[in-house]
C-alpha cells in the first residue's frame, strides 16, 4: 500500500496495483497532449506500454499470497493471451524497450478557414498516429492504447474488488 501526493493533497492509500494504473494513465493522457509532436508522442508511447504492462506484474507480485489469487489470475492470464489487442501491444513493448522504437505513421487533418481578417475562426489541425503494421493499421494508436487500458482498469477493479487490500 502506498500513498501518493497528487496536485498538492495526499490521496488515500492504494494498492501497489492502483499506482502503477495511475502511471499508466498518465503517460496515455500525455500522448493525447502530445499528439502533434511525434517525438514526444513517440517517447510518452513507449512509457505508457511499459507502465501498462507492468500493471499485471505489480498485480501478481502484490497479491500472490492472497488466498484464491492465483486462481483467479490464471483465469485472467489465458483471456489476457487471447486477446489480440493486449497481446499486440505486450509485443509492441518488449520491441521498444529491447530493440527499437515502434514504428507508426501520422495522418494530419488539416481544416482551413476562409474567414475575414480579425473573425473568431481558425484553420486547425488534428493529427492521428497510426501503427505501420496489422492488425491495426486502420485505427490510431491513441485508441488501440485506450481499449487497452479500459481492459486493464477492469481486471485491476475486479481484483481490488475480489482481494481486499487488508489482505495484502
Amino acid at each position: 500500500m502506498i500513498r501518493l501526493v497528487l496536485g498538492g493533497k495526499i490521496e488515500p492509500e492504494m494498492t501497489n496495483t492502483r499506482a502503477k494504473m495511475l502511471e499508466a494513465k498518465y503517460f496515455l493522457e500525455r500522448m493525447n497532449e502530445n499528439e502533434t509532436d511525434g517525438l514526444a508522442f513517440n517517447y510518452n508511447l513507449s512509457a505508457f506500454l511499459a507502465a501498462a504492462r507492468s500493471v499485471t506484474m505489480v498485480m501478481q507480485k502484490e497479491f500472490k499470497r492472497t488466498p484464491s489469487f492465483a486462481q483467479w489470475y490464471n483465469g485472467k492470464g489465458d483471456e489476457m493471451k487471447n486477446d489480440a489487442t493486449i497481446r499486440f501491444l505486450n509485443k509492441r513493448r518488449d520491441m521498444t524497450i529491447h530493440q527499437q522504437p515502434i514504428s507508426f505513421h501520422p495522418n494530419v487533418r488539416l481544416d482551413v478557414s476562409l474567414a475575414p481578417i480579425g473573425s473568431n475562426k481558425h484553420s486547425y489541425s488534428k493529427v492521428k498516429w497510426y501503427f505501420n503494421d496489422l492488425p491495426y493499421l486502420n485505427q490510431d494508436v491513441f485508441t488501440v492504447c485506450k481499449e487497452y487500458i479500459d481492459k486493464l482498469e477492469h481486471l485491476v477493479q475486479e481484483c481490488e474488488s475480489r482481494f481486499s487490500s487488508k489482505e495484502v
